[in-house]
């Protein structure tokens, strides 16, 4: 896992959570999977989180629900890759008992992560990778821990470092400046 290595290079001990872009459910189980193999302290008390978005939130409502639950509405979403109406069933019965929970963002959300990851890292994302950033700067919290940071991982106040997935420039000049509130320029 490159994640891993690029984190032992940055001496990193010990790591809170890995959000990941989540539509049926394959990433994430995949990584739950590769956090689970490795023998590596750093992730020994990892938690990961599935980040979908808001409307297409069938992991939300599947771990809530305790079994697989389709969605009944397509709403519109601007992460096209993750309208996933129901988890896969495979992918599912991984994730049920390997991961910590569910986050949903909204678009807005997204939004801003992207120009946010623009701006300041260089990086030309498209809406469905950019829900794990999106998760992370809007300070999402679990489901009944308002309270207390997601990443809080003792309740006191203090974080760990959390790794997120931030995939895809599978996106068009045009969807990009539209997503970022830019006019088109005249061709």
């Amino acid at each position: 896992m490159e994640m891993l290595q690029d984190l032992e290079t940055m001496e990193v001990k010990e790591l809170g959570a890995i959000l990941v872009p989540t539509g049926g459910g394959g990433l994430v189980a995949g990584s739950a999977l590769a956090v689970e193999a490795s023998s590596s302290s750093l992730l020994s008390r990892t938690k990961l989180y599935a980040v979908e978005p808001e409307g297409y939130d069938d992991h939300v409502t599947s771990f809530r629900n305790g079994a697989r639950t389709p969605l009944e509405a397509s709403p519109p979403s601007l992460c096209d890759a993750l309208q996933a109406a129901a988890p896969g069933r495979r992918s599912f019965e991984i994730n049920r008992s390997r991961l910590a929970g569910a986050l949903s963002v909204t678009d807005e959300e997204v939004r801003m992560a992207m120009k946010i990851a623009f701006e300041t890292l260089a990086l030309v994302l498209e809406p469905s990778g950019a829900v794990s950033l999106a998760a992370l700067l809007s300070e999402k919290r679990r489901e009944g821990k308002q309270s207390v940071g997601l990443f809080d991982r003792e309740g006191n106040g203090e974080s760990s470092p959390v790794a997120i997935i931030a995939s895809g420039g599978n996106v068009t000049m045009d969807k990009f400046a539209a997503v970022m509130g830019c006019k088109q320029q005249p061709s």
